[in-house]
């Protein structure tokens, strides 16, 4: 019984699997985690030292030429589509595969890789149109981690009957295992404000308003900020950022590119969180604590799961507002924690076993291994 982890995209898409695979492992199975960049490599070897137990195989699959070329232009990974071509053969070669970006059963029907069974988790908590495909309903096996996940997808005929299993959301394993106290990273105690921009031009606040953020910031002596963009804006959107003039301020921390980006290092730090529409916020409420939102595109909440955070705290449209509502954040707090935690509870089930063990669980009983 050969199973396969895959991790052809970027470095956040490890945190949502990888526990299922070490538990697997630590059990006995033989399971290869698929991986066609360095960077995947190195956080894939940082997480193994939380699992002692585990004996995962890391199986690196060598990019194309053009790709090396890229990666010199700091391109992180190449085009799983191309990937998936290059390797389909080696991929039919697995009896299980696991994976978590939407479009991998669409590139594996496109090429041919039809023997293994598909499983699939969601490398977050996406609430939008776009993490709900028909494609959900092709897999062998999918890892939910709560009931209202559930019932969206069982009302919009998502699912099908027995192809499901709730297991939590695995990339809160590592809040379990990993309990290191973080150092202070500012020099000055102030409270702690998280900006955390979604990479989407459409619904982010970044290319309007996230100069005048910082700009805010940089002038304030109320706050120490840290300016943890989504991963992807930086990959995607504006490769040259040109924040040098922010960098250089005590009370100003910017990351671009690191694993803390990810890994709930600076939402667990963090003593507010201020975003737009990205999901990271549901990482961040875990434990309950203030918010604020910036609406600078004039966005209409038209269905019921348009931006399900805006409960979670004030919404500012007018950047003018925004100096009065940062400093009322932590006042007004008392007024949505009961939100945040009805949505927690929804969304993130819980038991007395860790979702990478519930995740092999119901791998295990799915395929009678």
């Amino acid at each position: 019984m050969r199973i396969g982890f895959i991790y052809f995209h970027h470095i956040h898409h490890v945190y949502h699997s990888v526990p299922i695979a070490f538990e697997l492992s630590s059990r006995g199975f033989k399971v290869d985690l698929i991986v066609t960049s360095e960077s995947v490599k190195k956080v894939i070897d940082e997480l193994t030292e939380l699992y002692p137990r585990q004996k995962c195989k890391i199986v690196i699959l060598k990019g194309t030429v053009s790709y090396r070329y890229n990666y010199i232009r700091r391109k992180k990974y190449p085009r799983p589509k191309i990937m998936m071509e290059k390797y389909a053969h080696k991929l039919n070669q697995y009896d299980i595969l696991v994976g978590t970006s939407f479009e991998t059963h669409r590139l594996f029907d496109q090429f041919g890789v039809n023997n293994p069974k598909y499983v699939f988790t969601f490398h977050g908590i996406g609430v939008r149109d776009y993490g709900f495909q028909s494609s959900l309903k092709r897999y062998d096996l999918l890892l939910l981690p709560g009931k209202s996940i559930v019932e969206y997808l069982v009302k919009s005929e998502l699912v099908n009957e027995g192809n499901w299993e709730v297991i939590g959301y695995p990339k809160f394993d590592f809040i379990e295992r990993n309990k290191k106290t973080f150092n202070s990273i500012f020099p000055e105690k102030r409270p702690i404000i998280i900006y955390n921009p979604h990479w989407n031009k459409k619904v982010s606040s970044w290319y309007d308003w996230g100069k005048k953020v910082l700009e805010f910031f940089l002038s304030s002596t109320d706050y120490n900020l840290i300016f943890a963009p989504h991963i992807l804006i930086k990959e995607w959107k504006q490769r040259w950022l040109k924040l040098a003039k922010y960098q250089t301020a005590p009370h100003i921390h910017i990351d671009l590119g690191s694993h803390r980006l990810i890994d709930m290092t600076y939402t667990r730090i963090a003593d507010a969180y201020l975003g737009d529409v990205s999901s990271q916020v549901f990482e961040y409420i875990n434990e309950p604590k203030p918010c604020l939102f910036l609406n600078c595109q004039d966005l209409k909440r038209e269905k019921e799961r348009d931006f399900p955070q805006w409960e979670f705290g004030n919404v500012v449209s007018d950047f003018n507002d925004l100096p009065g509502k940062l400093d009322d954040i932590f006042d007004d707090h008392p007024n949505f924690i009961d939100n945040q935690k009805t949505f927690i509870q929804s969304t993130f089930d819980s038991n007395d076993l860790s979702s990478g063990q519930r995740g092999a669980d119901a791998i295990i009983k799915r395929f009678s291994l």
